[in-house]
């Protein structure tokens, strides 16, 4: 928040007469000179200049001395590595703040942000959230809090700890990667007057820094202190820094200025509450912090002995050490273990290297030391075969009433073999969904092609969301190209006993795939939709054709999370699965195109994947494209969108019955549903609604 004018000016003014304690400048000048005096003053080549003549003017320092050395720049961008943005989902909405690591594995902040376990559980930490150098966006680590392993806090000192996990919730990132700042117990680790750097996530926005008119004011008691810096909502939990980036207060709130017992805006108008007035408008005279002296205090003294307070001892140790040991950034930084800071900045994770055999030696117990090692390990998702084989994965036993076991169906896992949807299919071209430019950018790609091919379909995948953008398959149920007399056992290779596992397509990143773990562990609130049907593609000339096609539809890549009456035959006639009896019996061979409806208001469902927590926004709608060709040769398109909710259903049968009738929807309605991708002109011409 802004200060007013006439606050720093009164400051200033106050601050000139402190007596106790050299001026700030004095104390800089004194550091720097530290520093001068280790520079000879003999350079070959270099002239020194004479004195200068009486009556000629030097460069001088104006007011307040605030040259700092480039070093600052460089452990500004270290320090910031372990700043985080908080956000809290509350009734539907996001809240946000700042935190910071104080340990490998604990976070601080405000205990007004998180103020109990219950909410730390619904929120996360985003660490890596900037603009870099060339004006990119990093979107952000998200990662989740665990405070069922540890969770203190204090209300009068406003501050609280709690426990991060140690992968990302996407991705695969380490903690470990972005740092921990130390807590140091020594009590005026700053003076009135000496600078003060906040790094922070103001209004939830990209990691800034507070670099211009910052100065500590006052100390208010043993707990608090007043500093002048440029701050917003969202502001609360940042650390504040000395010069040197030590973390000399813990950031909590703005304070405003008074007048006749009430709050004064900038307008002079007096309110008594501050409650709804846009933060603009008020006064702010100072921000308040916590001292670490305090925090420390509280750490040493009261954690521990407080069970109705904290929990998880061995990260409470964990947190003691850090405070007494090091370890951190800035000790690791000026340590030479954290060589070329700002190419690991670049590239999102740090480049601890030792500079010598020598800096190891300097370590101080606790401290972490990154030897140079290469490990080469081989990681797959499948278990590998010769090309051309079908690979049976290992089992996993989950445990339930009939301990049944979920195991993945036979992959063929030489994908070289997949050709995908063919256009050509009905004899007249059919052409795949054009995907808008908001669609391509939102598009995964692998060998720079959005379209991933199975046996007999294709998927384009959203990356952020996770699932199908759209599914594009071929539907043969020609009795000739069925094989009836293969059973499950036959398709899959499982027994008795044993559930499809659903598996991720090791062609594409896993961050950027819902994995069967989602499903599994969903506390049963969702079906694995197909959205290709299984049995629709389960056609081919060989059996080994229609093995390959079963498996691939039990990729990831083609599910979708849905409750299981939609997803399910329905006696009402209204579900997914009715639609896709719908059109087995009344087809013969035909296109079809399917995916969610991406809203920007789909509900979040919080659950987990293979790296932890994780939020997913639900599509509550499902759209489906039927493409046959009529008697005549020509084609014939049918569109239809469902929702997930019994009670408002839009869907609509092939041969259009009464009940399905009012749930058509024209093609051009459809598109403009779907804000990813268009249908080619043989699609929309062929509507039968026109």
């Amino acid at each position: 928040m802004k200060l007013s004018a006439e606050f720093l000016a009164d400051a200033e003014e106050r601050l000139s007469n402190t007596a106790h304690a050299p001026s700030p400048p004095q104390r800089r000048r004194a550091r720097r000179a530290q520093v001068d005096a280790a520079v000879p003053v003999d350079l070959p080549g270099i002239a020194v200049a004479p004195p200068m003549a009486a009556g000629e003017v030097e460069e001088r320092s104006i007011g307040p001395d605030d040259m700092v050395d480039m070093s600052f720049l460089e452990r500004a961008l270290v320090a910031g590595r372990p700043v985080c943005r908080i956000v809290v989902e509350l009734h539907g909405a996001s809240e946000f703040a700042t935190g910071f690591m104080v340990s490998p594995r604990v976070m601080m902040t405000n205990q007004h942000v998180l103020p109990t376990a219950d909410r730390a559980e619904r929120a996360r930490a985003e660490f890596d959230l900037r603009i870099d150098g060339a004006m990119q966006m990093h979107s952000g680590v998200p990662f989740a809090f665990r405070p069922d392993l540890f969770y203190a806090s204090d209300k009068a000192l406003d501050v609280a700890f709690v426990a991060v996990a140690a992968e990302s919730i996407r991705g695969g990132r380490r903690l470990t990667e972005f740092g921990h700042h130390r807590l140091f117990a020594a009590p005026r680790k700053i003076e009135p007057g000496d600078a003060i750097t906040i790094i922070q996530h103001p209004r939830g926005e990209p990691r800034k820094i507070a670099l211009r008119e910052n100065r500590l004011l006052a100390f208010l008691d043993d707990d608090r202190l007043l500093y002048g810096s440029d701050t917003a909502s969202g502001s609360s939990g940042a650390p504040a820094f000395s010069d040197d980036f030590q973390v000399v207060a813990l950031h909590r709130a703005g304070r405003a200025a008074r007048k006749d017992g009430g709050y004064l805006l900038l307008d002079g108008t007096v309110v008594a509450s501050l409650r709804g007035i846009d933060e603009s408008r008020v006064d702010w005279e100072a921000n308040e912090g916590v001292r670490i002296s305090a925090i420390c205090r509280y750490v040493t003294e009261r954690l521990g002995h407080d069970s109705d307070h904290d929990n998880g001892n061995e990260l409470l140790e964990e947190l003691k050490s850090a405070m007494a040991h090091g370890g951190d950034v800035i000790s690791q930084l000026q340590q030479g273990l954290t060589a070329e800071p700002l190419r690991g900045l670049a590239t999102g994770v740090a480049q601890r290297q030792p500079s010598a055999l020598g800096a190891a030696t300097a370590l101080t117990p606790g401290a972490v030391l990154d030897l140079p090692l290469r490990v080469q390990i081989s990681l797959a998702t499948t278990p590998s075969v010769a090309s051309g084989q079908v690979a049976v994965a290992s089992p996993d036993v989950v445990t339930g009433a009939f301990a049944e076991k979920y195991v993945s169906p036979r992959i063929d896992t030489d994908y070289t073999n997949r050709r995908g949807f063919d256009t050509k299919f009905l004899g007249r071209t059919v052409g795949l969904p054009r995907l808008t430019p908001a669609g391509k950018a939102l598009a995964a790609t692998m060998d720079g092609r959005t379209r991933v091919d199975y046996e007999h379909f294709s998927v384009v995948l959203h990356r952020e969301r996770r699932m199908a953008i759209y599914t594009a398959s071929n539907v043969d149920w020609i009795k000739e190209h069925r094989f009836g007399e293969l059973t499950r056992k036959d398709l899959t290779g499982l027994k008795d006993g044993e559930i499809e596992k659903w598996v991720s397509d090791p062609r594409l990143p896993a961050a950027w795939q819902l994995p069967d773990t989602f499903y599994t562990k969903d506390r049963k609130s969702f079906d694995k939709g197909h959205l290709v049907r299984r049995d629709d593609v389960c056609w081919g000339a060989t059996t080994e054709e229609v093995i390959r096609a079963n498996g691939d539809s039990f990729h990831v890549t083609n599910c979708s999370p849905q409750r299981s009456d939609f997803n399910r035959s329905a006696e009402d006639d209204r579900a997914w699965g009715d639609l896709e009896n719908l059109i087995q019996h009344g087809v013969t061979r035909c296109c079809v195109f399917s995916g969610p409806v991406f809203d920007d208001v789909d509900p979040e469902f919080e659950g987990r994947d293979e790296v932890g927590p994780t939020r997913v926004q639900i599509p509550s709608r499902y759209w489906k494209v039927v493409v046959e060709q009529a008697d005549d040769g020509s084609l014939r398109s049918y569109a239809f969108i469902l929702r997930q909710d019994l009670t408002d259903v839009q869907m609509e049968e092939l041969d259009v019955p009464a009940v399905w009738k009012t749930r058509r929807i024209k093609i051009a309605a459809l598109e403009a549903e779907l804000a990813l991708l268009k249908f080619t002109a043989a699609v929309r011409a062929a509507d039968v609604l026109g």
